[in-house]
């Protein structure tokens, strides 16, 4: 929450990303999660996009944002999927039954991530996935996280102003754990604890 950073990252198929150019700017921007600054956020965003282009060749136009310094609320639950008949699950399903929300629609709060912890197809429960199987109701247990829409509004929108595009916005400890956790850690029930500005609320 006190500056800006931007990394660009090569990834070559079937290898681990490359760090290929960093750069960070001092900006204070947030006050317990909120823009107080847009200006400023802006003016760093564009700075540090600036500099950074002079160490890649290729423009930067599509940006993945760690979403830090908001405050963030998890819900945790069931999604299903009822289909008009017996049919294989595909992938076109998994995409759908992931974006159903579990609070109601409430433009105060954002949906972040909506991540699937198993699945089950009619009888058959406790499946890492579904896909191939055949059956006429799907059900997910989905952990969601949601953000502040205000705070997305004003991000996206710093960003745009800066002739860039969102491509994904991930939340801070989520993108933290995902970088530095293994599938056998996590699997284990290693975790990471977070000591800083991120706050998810339980």
């Amino acid at each position: 929450t006190s500056s800006i950073a931007m990394a660009v990252v090569q990834q070559v198929p079937g290898e681990l990303p490359e760090l290929i150019a960093f750069e960070r700017v001092k900006c204070r921007y947030l006050r317990d999660g909120i823009i107080v600054n847009l200006e400023a956020l802006i003016e760093a965003v564009d700075t540090c996009r600036r500099n950074i282009q002079s160490l890649v060749k290729n423009g930067i136009s599509n940006v993945n944002v760690n979403l830090c310094g908001v405050r963030l609320k998890k819900e945790h639950g069931t999604t299903s999927l009822e289909l008009r008949r017996k049919q294989e699950i595909k992938h076109k399903h998994l995409l759908q039954i992931n974006r159903e929300r579990l609070i109601e629609d409430d433009p105060e709060w954002s949906l972040v991530h909506s991540l699937p912890e198993s699945y089950s197809v009619d009888d058959q429960v406790g499946l890492d996935s579904p896909i191939g199987l055949t059956g006429m109701t799907l059900t997910a247990n989905v952990q969601q996280i949601f953000a502040p829409q205000k705070n997305i509004d004003n991000l996206l929108y710093a960003i745009q102003k800066c002739k860039m595009n969102v491509a994904n916005i991930v939340a801070d400890p989520l993108a933290s754990a995902e970088s530095l956790l293994t599938e056998d850690e996590r699997e284990m029930g290693i975790c990471i604890l977070d000591f800083g500005g991120s706050v998810i609320q339980m």
